[in-house]
């Protein structure tokens, strides 16, 4: 039997958050293989199944982040798992560009505070984890609101009429995400700003909505779908013993359109 943990915090507005990432992945899997997570029990979320043809609990801590090592080690005494073998952790890391996976045997938390708890818990680092590349936090933001922070078309646009109204001179913004781009496009086009006339914009994430605005976004596409399928692919050759630890790279592609000058300059 396999203890596959994905690592995340419990309330909504958490979700889809880089932290919450974890959450995200054993999701996948319980919907991959018809697994209902529908159990509270050992401060957890959980699912029985199985997965690669071999027994597995998944498991979603309900303590918080910081407390996963409660909930993790309470489910290894109730289920007499071998945690250097036979338990998997799903997290987010920061100093991994989105796209890359690290798969590892042991280590060290590597400043994640759920690692450090279940490291703390077990007393030793030897348990397989799944590092998800969540990309580095942009330079003066807090660590905490880089990876809980929620990324929304509001959030863009008041931000950028707080810009505005400050008066200070720029020629360009770059979002983290293509919600918060097409939130500043609402606001500079009220202001009666012209794109990219006036103001040039890129945003970062490649979703379907970036083709529709007007101008059409300049974007980052991150291979999302690619990558939580190749995570599903790595944890069941784990599972199945045909796998150690792998570092893949998905490469971000930079997608040129009209909201930017550069698109008009190489017309």
């Amino acid at each position: 039997m396999y203890i596959i943990v994905g690592l995340g915090n419990p309330e909504k507005k958490y979700v889809n958050t880089r932290h919450n990432i974890g959450f995200d992945v054993i999701d996948a899997i319980a919907e991959k293989n018809d697994i209902v997570m529908g159990e509270k029990k050992h401060k957890a979320l959980i699912g029985k199944g199985i997965v690669a043809g071999q027994k597995a609990v998944l498991v979603k801590p309900l303590t918080y982040m910081n407390l996963s090592g409660e909930s993790v080690r309470s489910v290894i005494d109730f289920y007499k798992v071998d945690e250097k073998s036979g338990l998997i952790v799903i997290s987010d890391d920061v100093s991994l560009d989105m796209g890359q996976i690290r798969i590892r045997k042991r280590g060290s938390d590597g400043g994640h505070n759920g690692l450090k708890n279940i490291i703390m818990h077990l007393g030793h680092d030897e348990f397989i984890r799944v590092r998800m590349g969540v990309g580095e936090k942009p330079p003066r933001m807090d660590l905490a609101d880089y990876v809980l922070g929620h990324f929304s078309m509001e959030n863009g646009y008041r931000t950028t009429k707080k810009l505005l109204e400050s008066k200070e001179p720029f020629t360009a913004l770059y979002a983290v995400a293509d919600a918060l781009a097409i939130g500043a496009l609402r606001a500079l086009h009220e202001a009666g700003m012209e794109v990219p006339g006036d103001v040039s914009i890129a945003g970062y994430d490649g979703i379907d909505m970036a083709n529709y605005t007007v101008p059409s976004l300049t974007t980052m596409h991150q291979p999302v779908e690619e990558m939580a399928k190749a995570t599903t692919k790595l944890l069941f050759n784990i599972i199945a013993g045909r796998a150690e630890h792998q570092h893949i790279t998905y490469k971000a592609e930079l997608v040129i359109k009209e909201s930017t000058d550069y698109a008009a300059r190489t017309e």
